[in-house]
């Protein structure tokens, strides 16, 4: 049951009685036009479950005829309706409601992403009335709250404004502890890497003194992350591992698929690909269990790099180019840029040099747009090497140039 195809494949059959997806296409099949519509548009949400409001932007109907709509797929057993007040879909029935081709899905995902923007709205309106009633603690969680939003659509700057203020506010310690490890994240995604590990360290020795044991094992994940990338990657994997530790050990599932496939990494990065793919397999069926999209795209991302480097450029090509999906589904720039380029790899390694050339221009125009030089660096190197194959190497020396600049800036190697 790795991924959503094979859920649907593993309850296939040849008797049409006891499979699975011939059951589900005959209550689809009984469906009135609109309902079915609905079934279809609503298996493209990302997430595990949804509230009303997200249904409405989804389906593009206002209040009344979504709660028609809703209630006619509970009726029928193929929608359920939890004691929150949110749905959700089961897996099988998900998955097979995204099998099913919808043209108006790119439509549906933006109308989506615009409705959590609006959310970059309603935190901000929840930082003023914190402010209002001379509420520390309020403000701290409002401006963090702000902040991640910015931060998971690659707006780096924002976010490190609102938590830069969220440090200054004298509220709660365990608050100030999140707000570090939050900033430090940031600031490693900028490319920032000396501030980063400062706020990274401060986060972990306020977690522990405040008992925060999640936050601490989130900061010791981030500080991995500034690590590797700085090529200390033994420190790096020491920080991961110390993350995943305290995360099983508390069980954080989102925290463990993540840190796996953070390991998974620097086991790519020491050459050590068996390792590598096992963690990062073991990443994906964490993530995948727990419904963490974000997880699985790095997954995948990871393993596309480590399946090219094992001499398997096919299915290297198929984990990224899912990987390309999910970001597109979630709005995940920086995922977005790290698919770009693991696909600009994956066709230089095939000769296919336009392809190379198309993703990593991409990968680099991405990588612009949320300040991730580490990334922009690395497509400029993937532009370089590109011209370079093709024996134009007066074309490949301003990007060779440039990201030669964007290393030195981030005191790495490359």
């Amino acid at each position: 049951m790795a991924s959503a195809n094979d859920r649907l494949d593993a309850f296939t059959t040849e008797e049409a009685r006891t499979s699975l997806p011939a059951v589900l296409s005959w209550s689809y099949e009984v469906l009135p036009g609109d309902v079915a519509s609905a079934l279809r548009l609503l298996g493209l949400h990302p997430g595990q479950h949804w509230d009303a409001a997200a249904a409405e932007v989804v389906l593009d109907a206002d209040a009344g005829e979504t709660r028609r709509l809703l209630r006619a797929l509970v009726a029928g057993h193929l929608l359920e309706h939890r004691v929150d007040g949110r749905h959700e879909f089961h897996d099988l029935v998900r998955d097979y409601a995204r099998s099913l081709a919808d043209r108006r899905r790119p439509a549906a995902m933006r109308r989506l992403a615009g409705h959590y923007l609006s959310l970059h709205t309603l935190h901000g309106f929840a930082l003023a009335e914190a402010r209002l009633a001379g509420d520390p603690f309020g403000e701290q969680q409002a401006l963090t709250d702000v902040a991640a939003i910015c931060a998971r659509l690659g707006r780096y700057d924002e976010a490190v404004e609102r938590l830069t203020a969220c440090l200054e506010v004298p509220g709660s310690r365990t608050a100030t502890a999140r707000a570090l490890t939050t900033l430090g994240t940031v600031y490693a995604q900028m490319g920032r890497y000396p501030d980063a590990a400062h706020h990274l360290r401060e986060a972990v020795e306020l977690a522990r003194e405040v008992g925060d044991t999640l936050n601490e094992g989130r900061a010791y994940g981030n500080l991995g992350f500034v690590h590797e990338h700085l090529g200390e990657l033994d420190a790096a994997r020491g920080s991961y591992q110390r993350g995943l530790d305290i995360a099983e050990r508390i069980g954080d599932n989102a925290a463990v698929a993540i840190t796996l496939h953070n390991l998974g990494d620097v086991y790519r990065a020491l050459g050590r690909y068996e390792e590598a793919r096992e963690h990062l397999d073991r990443s994906l069926i964490v993530s995948r269990a727990a419904g963490h999209r974000e997880a699985e795209g790095y997954a995948l991302v990871y393993l596309g790099l480590v399946h090219q480097h094992l001499g398997d450029p096919v299915t290297g090509r198929e984990y990224e180019e899912q990987a390309l999906e999910i970001a597109a589904a979630t709005g995940i720039r920086p995922l977005e840029t790290l698919a770009h380029n693991g696909l600009g790899d994956n066709a230089r390694a095939t000769g296919d040099r336009a392809a190379a050339l198309a993703h990593y221009l991409r990968a680099r125009d991405v990588a612009q747009l949320t300040s991730e030089q580490h990334e922009e660096a690395r497509a400029l190197d993937g532009i370089a090497a590109t011209y370079e194959d093709a024996g134009e190497t007066e074309k490949a020396r301003p990007y060779r140039h440039r990201a030669r600049a964007l290393y030195d800036a981030m005191g790495t190697s490359g």
